[in-house]
């Protein structure tokens, strides 16, 4: 029945309560299944209308969500009023208003209520009422529906944006029990990695799968089928591929689940992985490059830990220093270290503390032979990301032969320079010694003729006597220059060394000290060597001498021995200040003592002339030692050490054949020469002494201050002279250069020659040259005239 505005009676509710201008919320706009819940209540409770009204928030009046019917709204006023009332008293409300009665039942408590208009009076009955609630409960659930609709809109358009700023895909896989497949869900990233709409993909997921890489589909559909069988969570890394070409790598996560038809619903999300997948590849390329050069590298490289231990090696380390990769394991760095060299954990602590960026240093290392290889040490940290240290980067130059070639190059130098030094100290000791001799020339030449011319009952013998012994002592002297100078007096043969200390026994127990016990170890069948006895026995006399005083006061012991050995480069090495000896058999005297040894810098300093370890040492000794040695063309050897001893051994070249006897000296006849004799030296006292004494024998004696002015004396009448008596060193014109122009003015010249140098090198100079003879200096009367005898006849 259409509802009459005319029939209303009654006043109406407060306008302010129930203003039609109170919005309703906006989850409660109009909705139609609100308006058909409101056409079916109408029709079952036989009412003219029926409307909702709902409260936008709590606690706020209701309003209505459903339009009234045309010609109701003179009723609206009291129709809301109880619509309101209900809603606050939480249960139905039945009044009647200007012969209409109305009715209201409450919506989900305070939320609002359903309110119903009939045009007759009579009242609601009970069934009404109930039915009128149950109207109200399907508008409550409708409301539920609409409020839970909303949550799920919101929750929708939260996980939309979710979505868009997850670096990858969130998705829904749902594959059914016909084998079909699609996405249910797939966030807009979709588009982005795999090129495909999501809503393209709702229905079904060809179009995914048509992007993956062929070469990876089979194994993508058997991990998911796999996954499906077991319910265990789907992990997959695999390629797509676009139709330009360009892949891109992709890890795929998610968790399976059952749904009730059969189906399998993964919840996952998809994550491009190519950069890393990239960075791999080009990690394990950087590997594979440096696993390469590690392994074939030419130089040793080693992997080793920060605490020292070899973690791994190439074959280049391992073949420079002989072990295997698993006895290096077993070691570390510092194990193979070579004693004495510097360590590597001073440089791996900078490296550790960044004070230097790389570490060198030259080391040597022990090989697995025992020996010991110089290598170039070159070391790197190696961090982390973070910084933190992992391991050390070890490069291992082998520098064995470049540090040996640097020694031998060295040792050279070294042999160059003490080879000049003595050169110059030669040439300096053998220009004083020459002095020297002029100089005794005049004390031993006086001394003779004062013997000669003196009866045989002379007091005065006596006094001639000591002169001739200390100027003998001083001709030593001399001598000892000449042998440091290499050019001492030899007088060269065959020796055994053992017949030699055999000899010089006597002498030598009465020379030391008698504390001092004299051992010998003499090797049987010893070969000769080429020397001058004279010089041998001099050698062995200052040895075994300075062995004694080192002992000093206290018990010890000096032992003589002789041996034999054969000579190579690397004993010769060993040797002091050798001459490049060439290999072969040599022939070695030894003399050791227990005494108070040297240390290694008076080592280096005792054959340097003039240095003495004695405090009344002339410092001669052992330089005429070398001198004599390297005379004759021999080493020497040495091992001191402070407060055990010394041991000085010298090699000598052996030589074949037996060693020659010695003749016993025939005493001098008196004999009486004639002639003229020309004297020629640059020193006056030399020509004086020599005049006079070949004037006793018999002799008339000329005499020339150089070659110059004896050539001219001698032009005048050459065959005149008996013979020449030639100094060999002389200003302006040397001996050697007179000798050749007298020879070229009369070649039956007889020429004597005097020297204080090497009776050996000079005769070996003019062999072949008519020589007639040679006089040592300083000038003997006996020798100079036994000289004149062999020159003229007897």
């Amino acid at each position: 029945m259409p509802l009459n505005p005319d029939s209303v009676s009654g006043s109406p509710p407060d306008a302010a309560a129930i203003s039609p201008s109170v919005p309703p919320r906006p989850a409660s706009a109009s909705d139609p299944e609100f308006e058909r819940i409101c056409r079916l209540a109408a029709h079952a409770l036989a009412a003219d209308a029926a409307v909702i009204a709902l409260a936008a928030a709590p606690g706020a009046e209701p309003a209505f969500v459903t339009a009234p019917p045309p010609g109701a709204e003179p009723f609206v006023p009291f129709l809301r009023a109880a619509c309101a009332d209900a809603a606050r008293a939480r249960s139905p409300v039945a009044r009647a208003a200007a012969g209409r009665r109305l009715l209201a039942a409450p919506i989900g408590g305070s939320a609002g209520a359903l309110g119903l208009v009939a045009a007759d009076d009579r009242a609601w009955i009970g069934s009404e009422i109930a039915l009128a609630g149950e109207f109200a409960a399907l508008a409550e659930v409708r409301l539920a529906q609409r409020a839970a609709l909303d949550k799920l809109r919101g929750d929708e358009s939260k996980l939309r944006k979710i979505a868009s700023r997850v670096p990858g895909v969130i998705y829904q896989y749902r594959l059914r029990p016909d084998g079909t497949s699609c996405f249910p869900y797939a966030s807009e990233r979709l588009r982005e990695i795999y090129g495909v709409a999501p809503e393209a993909v709702v229905a079904d997921a060809a179009p995914v799968f048509g992007q993956l890489h062929p070469a990876d589909l089979a194994g993508i559909v058997a991990s998911i089928q796999e996954s499906a069988r077991t319910l265990q969570p789907w992990q997959y890394e695999y390629r797509t591929q676009f139709a330009d070409g360009t892949e891109r790598w992709l890890r795929g996560d998610s968790i399976p689940e059952r749904e009730a038809d059969g189906a399998i619903l993964w919840h996952g999300f998809i994550t491009d992985v190519t950069a890393r997948k990239q960075a791999e590849t080009a990690l394990r390329e950087s590997e594979e490059r440096f696993r390469l050069n590690f392994t074939h590298a030419g130089i040793g490289m080693a992997i080793v830990g920060l605490d020292g231990r070899w973690l791994d090696a190439n074959p280049a380390l391992l073949a420079m220093l002989g072990w295997s990769l698993p006895e290096l394991a077993a070691r570390t760095i510092q194990d193979l270290t070579w004693p004495g060299d510097p360590d590597f954990d001073a440089n791996a602590g900078k490296l550790l503390r960044q004070e230097i960026p790389v570490a060198r240093v030259e080391k040597r290392y022990r090989c697995a032979d025992g020996s010991g290889r110089w290598c170039k040490l070159t070391a790197v940290v190696v961090r982390d990301g973070q910084g933190r240290p992992l391991h050390f980067i070890a490069q291992l130059e082998d520098i064995q032969a470049a540090r040996e070639a640097t020694e031998a190059k060295e040792r050279i130098e070294r042999k160059l320079a003490e080879t000049a030094k003595l050169e110059s100290l030669g040439v300096l000791a053998g220009g004083i010694a020459h002095d020297f001799n002029n100089l005794l020339t005049g004390v031993l030449g006086n001394a003779s003729l004062l013997r000669l011319e003196l009866a045989a009952q002379s007091p005065h013998l006596a006094a001639i006597g000591q002169i001739e012994t200390a100027a003998h002592r001083a001709a030593d002297l001399c001598k000892q220059m000449l042998a440091y100078s290499g050019k001492g007096r030899f007088v060269v043969k065959n020796v055994d060394l053992n017949r030699l200390i055999t000899e010089t026994a006597r002498l030598l127990e009465i020379s030391i000290s008698k504390h001092t016990v004299l051992r010998f170890h003499l090797a049987p069948q010893l070969p000769a060597i080429e020397a001058d006895e004279t010089q041998l026995r001099q050698i062995v006399m200052n040895l075994v001498i300075n062995a004694s005083e080192a002992i000093g006061e206290r018990s010890g012991v000096v032992a003589l021995a002789t041996g034999t050995t054969y000579l190579d480069s690397r004993y010769a090495a060993t040797l002091r200040f050798e001459q490049t000896l060439p290999p072969g058999p040599y022939t070695w005297i030894e003399v050791s003592d227990n005494g108070c040894g040297m240390a290694p810098e008076v080592v280096e300093r005792i054959f340097d002339p003039f240095f003495s370890t004695k405090f009344a040492g002339r410092g001669l000794g052992l330089a005429a030692v070398q001198g004599i040695v390297r005379s004759h063309r021999g080493g020497i050897k040495i091992y001191s050490e402070p407060g055990k001893g010394t041991t000085f051994r010298l090699l000598f070249p052996s030589v074949p054949g037996p060693a020659q006897p010695v003749a016993p000296a025939a005493a001098p006849a008196a004999w009486q020469g004639h002639g003229k004799v020309l004297v020629v030296d640059d020193e006056e006292t030399v020509r004086s002494v020599a005049a006079r004494l070949l004037a006793y024998a018999g002799f008339t004696a000329e005499t020339a201050n150089d070659g110059v002015a004896a050539l001219e004396l001698f032009r005048r009448g050459p065959a005149a002279y008996a013979f020449v008596l030639l100094d060999l060193t002389m200003p302006h014109l040397d001996g050697e250069e007179t000798f050749r122009q007298l020879r070229h003015i009369y070649p039956g010249v007889r020429v004597v020659l005097m020297s204080g140098f090497n009776h050996q090198e000079v005769i070996t100079r003019f062999a072949g040259k008519g020589l007639a003879g040679f006089v040592p200096k300083p000038l003997d009367g006996r020798v100079l005239l036994e000289a004149a005898r062999a020159a003229v006849g007897p």
